[in-house]
């Protein structure tokens, strides 16, 4: 049976050939290089090259949410950034505009999560980000430089804890109670491994078998275990906890 970690890493694959293979439009100028497109986290910086911006223009590099070619903010465009927020924007020129920076040299460009506007925020994921890059305000009009490149995120891993005997978080216990939990079934729901670990040993503790996994609560206090699972190409780690009252 193919685990859903393979399945999500397939259709990962398969969704980046589609988007790598929508083709600009025939006037598209711009020529975008990042030095880094795929397995991105939040605060990445990233470098952005361009080649191909005329000698008296200047472009717009911003993070957007499922922009599309010939869209600016007057018609929906959601990006981060403004010239008033330049740390999660670029402004770049082949004319020295003051204030912009020179389009023939790299650019470092922080990616984020979401796209936020106003007060919204929209998630990237794997696949609702681009770097979209247009005409400044001196030919905003102007669609003929409009290039749009994937911008790949970090998958969030998924816990089901009931599903491999965990109770609820919060839940009361009695002291020299104990939960067994099947090794097999600790799984996210990508089907990466899950550990478990007491921080609080002194209250209960935590002892992994080939088949079970036991968490014993040994005396009075609030148990605290802390469950992980580790992160790749495709997905973030997972670090989560959860609680009992023992008594």
């Amino acid at each position: 049976m193919t685990s859903p970690r393979r399945i999500f890493a397939a259709l990962t694959a398969a969704l980046l050939v589609s988007l790598f293979a929508v083709p600009t439009p025939a006037s598209a100028a711009v020529a975008v290089a990042l030095s880094k497109q795929i397995s991105l986290s939040d605060g990445d910086q990233i470098t952005v090259t361009l080649t191909g911006v005329p000698a008296t223009q200047g472009v717009y590099v911003q993070q957007c949410y499922q922009p599309v070619i010939g869209q600016r903010a007057a018609t929906g465009l959601k990006c981060n950034g403004s010239l008033q927020q330049t740390d999660v924007m670029i402004w770049a020129s082949m004319d020295g505009s003051r204030g912009s920076q020179p389009a023939s040299a790299p650019l470092t460009f922080t990616v984020r999560e979401k796209v936020t506007v106003g007060s919204t925020g929209y998630e990237c994921g794997a696949w609702n980000c681009f770097l979209f890059v247009y005409r400044d305000h001196r030919g905003l009009s102007d669609t003929a430089l409009d290039t749009v490149v994937p911008l790949v995120f970090l998958a969030q891993q998924e816990l089901k804890m009931r599903s491999f005997g965990l109770a609820k978080n919060g839940a009361s216990v009695r002291v020299g109670a104990s939960m067994n939990l099947r090794s097999d079934s600790m799984v996210t729901e990508q089907g990466v491994d899950v550990r478990v670990k007491s921080t609080t040993p002194n209250v209960c503790t935590v002892a992994r078998g080939k088949v079970t996994t036991t968490v014993r609560f040994a005396a009075r206090g609030t148990c605290t275990l802390r469950l992980t699972a580790k992160g790749d190409a495709v997905f973030k780690p997972l670090v989560t906890e959860v609680s009992y009252k023992v008594g």
